[in-house]
């Protein structure tokens, strides 16, 4: 957190929810890209900050990554 914002943040690990606090990190113009989804398959999604308050969203479908642990992941 101390050395945001970041330009993009590539996040290998399926998590459950979007993490906030990842997108909260990114400056205007930057990207996250996250699968998210169940244990078993996930959608990769890719998040563009536009603006201050604005954040787009793509998804792409048929995904398997190992689970994200932690505060925002799967205990």
């Amino acid at each position: 957190e101390k050395e945001a914002p970041f330009d993009k943040i590539i996040v290998t690990a399926g998590a459950p929810v979007l993490p906030q606090e990842m997108l909260k990190q990114l400056k205007i113009g930057g990207i996250l890209v996250v699968p998210i989804g169940d244990e078993k398959s996930q959608e990769m999604i890719k998040f563009t900050r536009v603006s201050e308050l604005k954040v787009t969203k793509e998804s792409f479908e048929g995904f398997s990554f190992v689970p994200l642990i932690g505060k925002e992941g799967w205990s």
